[in-house]
């Protein structure tokens, strides 16, 4: 009789198991388990099913006026006003095809970072370009309005320049030629990410972090200041795998490991979506995603596996990325579950 009983529970066992494994063979990822009404929904644009010139995204950003303004490596920039596209190159504009960097600046301005030299569109569509006479290439990685108006723009090899709106004022310092990407936190400190560590300006005060000051590595690739008043560190190697947040509160230097099976996290940008979660781009690995709590992969197994380089979040809440070579990710998040 013991014998008997136990080869019922043995069964019910094994068919609530391929209840189980039939409820979860076909999962692809966590939105299938929500209402379609509320789930987040992907949408991607590339070359073969939309007019995008081309599928190598390198920076994306919202003007003031709700436009989204994609920066394509190797053909032009492209600007999305409802629901149309507008593109532009070296024959309508762009000192360069070759955009690396956008901004918007709060006067209506757009400047176009390129491969040699900078471009500027007025908010009335007027251009200019300026390319430094005295350096052999100008190649810009980051551009930054700062909120005295002066503009900050780092470069690959030539250090950084300052532009007051008349003048451009170059820097270049030993060790720190790279200057990757460069932001503001809300007290107006300047945050300069570059090979060789994260330069910090306080005031007139410069201070200069790196391993030995708590970072991970001294290859500062991105930086985000979230609205928790904390500054977001992104490392650009394959050799670690965290990024760090500077709490301004306590004071410290906090690691966030977010190895995701593959190789290190190379960090190329960093967003906080409306909903508080912390979404990475990474070169080689996908996407990551960060609650607090849970870092989330978004890699081969659910069709992103690319290069990511860049994040942005538009007016209505929703987040586009930009990859290295599989166009445009648009990602609606869920609808609030209040």
């Amino acid at each position: 009789m013991k014998e008997t009983k136990w080869k019922m529970h043995s069964l019910v066992a094994s068919g609530i198991f391929l209840i189980l494994v039939s409820l979860t063979a076909c999962q692809k990822t966590e939105y299938d388990l929500l209402d379609p009404e509320t789930a987040g929904v992907w949408t991607l644009y590339n070359t073969e099913n939309s007019v995008l010139p081309a599928n190598e995204i390198s920076d994306i950003k919202v003007s003031e006026d709700g436009k989204l303004w994609v920066a394509f490596s190797y053909n032009g920039a492209g600007v999305l006003s409802e629901g149309s596209w507008t593109f532009y190159n070296s024959t309508n504009g762009l000192i360069r095809n070759s955009v690396k960097t956008l901004e918007a600046c709060s006067n209506g301005n757009m400047m176009f970072g390129t491969s040699d030299g900078l471009s500027i569109r007025t908010a009335y569509g007027q251009w200019s370009s300026y390319k430094d006479p005295s350096v052999t290439t100008m190649y810009i990685n980051t551009i930054k309005e700062m909120s005295n108006g002066l503009i900050w723009i780092g470069t690959k090899g030539q250090g950084y320049y300052v532009y007051d709106g008349s003048t451009y004022s170059h820097y270049l310092v030993t060790g720190f030629e790279n200057v990757n990407v460069i932001t503001e936190d809300k007290y107006g400190n300047l945050w300069m990410g570059t090979n060789n560590g994260l330069i910090v300006r306080v005031g007139t005060n410069w201070q200069l972090w790196t391993t030995t000051s708590g970072l991970s590595d001294n290859l500062v690739n991105a930086l985000y200041y979230d609205n928790q008043d904390r500054m977001w560190i992104g490392y650009g190697t394959e050799n670690v795998y965290e990024v760090t947040y500077y709490d301004y509160s306590k004071d410290i230097l906090t690691a966030v490991y977010l190895f995701n099976g593959l190789g290190g996290v190379d960090v190329r940008d960093i967003q906080q979506d409306r909903n508080g979660d912390f979404w990475f781009a990474l070169w080689w690995d996908g996407l990551i995603k960060y609650d607090g709590v849970i870092a989330q992969s978004y890699k081969k197994y659910n069709g992103f596996f690319d290069d990511y380089n860049a994040i942005e979040e538009d007016l209505n809440g929703d987040l586009w990325f930009g990859t290295d070579g599989n166009g445009l990710y648009k990602y609606t998040l869920p609808l609030d579950k209040n």
